[in-house]
Formats: C-alpha cells, structure tokens, sequence
C-alpha cells in the first residue's frame, strides 16, 4: 500500500448513543467537505480520492454507527436510513458547521439526499460517486413488497440480531474476500481493511462492522419518489458514472434528475463501483473543478 502525502487525523465525536470515529485532512479553517461511505464501508474508503483533492479545503470522513471506528447504534429496531441522516446532523452540530460540501459513495449518497431534503440550504454542493447502484435499489430493487419485507425485518431478526457469532478468516483470505466482492485490487483491498478488521487473538481476523448495519432499513420509494426527494432544494451535482454498468430503469432516473436540478453535472470512467479506490485520477480534475467553482456568480 502506498504511503500517504498527506498527514491524516483520527476524529472522535460524542453522540447519545457512544462514539464517532474519522478521519480528516487539512485545516479546520478551511470550507468544511464531509465524507459519506457506503454499506459496510469505512471512512478509509476515501484515502485514495483524498489524497488528490486540493488543500483549499477541510475534509471529514466519517465511520458510520456499526462501520470502522464508530460505536454501534443501541439493538433492538432495525437500523434504519434515518438513523444515519441523524449522524450527519449530530456531526454538524458538533461542528458548528453553517454550510458544507458532501463527497458521498453508493447508499452515502442516499443518506446525503435524505438529509439535504429535510435540512435545506446546509449542504451547498454535493460529489455523488457512483449514484447508479444505489438509485437502483431504492427505487426499483425494493418495489417487491415481499421481498423487501424480508430483507429489512426478517432477515434482521432471525439472523442480525446476534452479533457475537463473526466468522473468522486469515488475513489472506479476508484480503480476498473483499477483493472479489469489491472488485480491487489488493492495495484497494487493504485500504478498505484497514478500519474494518480486527484480530481475535488466534491467529485470525473478524470483520469489525457491526450485523446490524448490513441491511439497513429502507423506505421502498418508487423512481418519482427518489427523484422528488433527491431534487429538493437540491445543490449543484456532480455525479460519477460508470460507462460499463447499466441498471435497469435508472437511467430515465437520471434523465429527470438532470431535468430537476439546476446544476446537474455527470463524469463517466470505465471501471467498477469502488473506482473511487481504485483509480481516482480518472476524474479527480472535474471534482477540483467542481470543489472549486462558485455557482453563484457563474449564473449572474
């Protein structure tokens, strides 16, 4: 894994329910820009992109209740979207933060929406990597009744309640686990370990990331839903998308989306969901470009 340039800091923030964890780059004078991470993700899964964003800005990257660092959610209801919508809210509140950029990947991205819709004007231009995946499975994966029901509340109680029992594996057969599930190679791999594992004292590792958060609950909204609630008092967007995967009916999501939002910016790359991993210089200029264009004064 290649060393870092830039010098990390680990954050810890009080929240009711314990603690979260971080980590940041740059100076906390600068304009604030939080980092949202997917399902079963870590704030690690930024490092790569960080690593080339300019330094005219301050960059937070969360762990999630249940991911990295982060002190789970209390047991008992499923853990829902809106639970994370309130992450975001008790960190910039911790903060004092007035307005702020968000860099969001896969359901990060969802959970940055959700929160923009319910406090407008906060978040004043949103980085969505790779929103394709994840429109997808809100608002057509989870338009079977039935199925959703299963994955979010039976699945939950039969098999997520009970987070003692982790199987156990080798470091290398971790290391290949995520690497054929995330589709990177082996630095990307490690990268995306690195807050995600822990030895348990044998000789092996477990995966840190609490049951409860695999399947988080959430509301089977249809596709004029997503785009309704994704285009409220929306910010300017700029949206990677990968050229070699398609998803049934997303992109006429897309399309509205593009027809809703003032500022609706789109990037396509040739590779995988976790390109922001992988290959980051792929589009690392347009987001500068983007991080540093005032919309305001380009519309007068």
């Amino acid at each position: 894994m290649e060393k870092s340039r830039k010098i990390r800091k680990e954050w810890f923030i009080n929240v009711p329910w314990g603690k979260l964890a971080g980590i940041s780059w740059g100076s906390e004078s600068n304009p604030p820009v939080l980092m949202v991470h997917g399902k079963l993700d870590s704030a690690a899964t930024f490092i790569p992109l960080a690593e080339l964003l300019p330094d005219n800005f301050f960059y937070l990257a969360l762990d999630l209740p249940g991911h990295g660092k982060s002190d789970p959610l209390p047991y008992g209801i499923p853990i829902s979207i809106a639970h994370q919508v309130e992450t975001i809210r008790q960190v910039v509140k911790h903060m004092k933060w007035n307005t702020f950029i968000t860099i969001s990947h896969s359901l990060g991205i969802h959970i940055s929406c959700l929160y923009n819709a319910a406090f407008p004007n906060k978040i004043t231009k949103m980085v969505n990597l790779d929103p394709a995946l994840i429109i997808y499975i809100m608002s057509i994966a989870t338009g079977d009744f039935p199925l959703w029901n299963y994955n979010f509340y039976e699945y939950y109680y039969s098999n997520m309640a009970n987070s003692n029992n982790k199987p156990e594996f080798t470091y290398e057969e971790a290391l290949e686990m995520v690497q054929r599930g995330r589709k990177v190679n082996r630095d990307g791999a490690e990268i995306l370990l690195s807050r995600n594992l822990e030895q348990t004292g044998r000789g092996k590792y477990r995966f840190k990331w609490d049951l409860s958060v695999k399947k988080p609950v959430v509301i089977p909204f249809d596709g004029e839903t997503v785009c309704s609630l994704w285009a409220l008092n929306a910010p300017p967007m700029l949206n990677t998308i990968p050229s070699t995967i398609s998803y049934e009916g997303v992109d006429n999501i897309m399309e509205k989306l593009e027809k809703n939002i003032p500022v609706f910016k789109k990037v396509h790359y040739i590779g995988e969901h976790d390109h922001h991993v992988t290959q980051p210089s792929d589009y690392i200029n347009e987001i500068i470009d983007f991080l540093n264009t005032d919309y305001i004064k380009s519309k007068l």
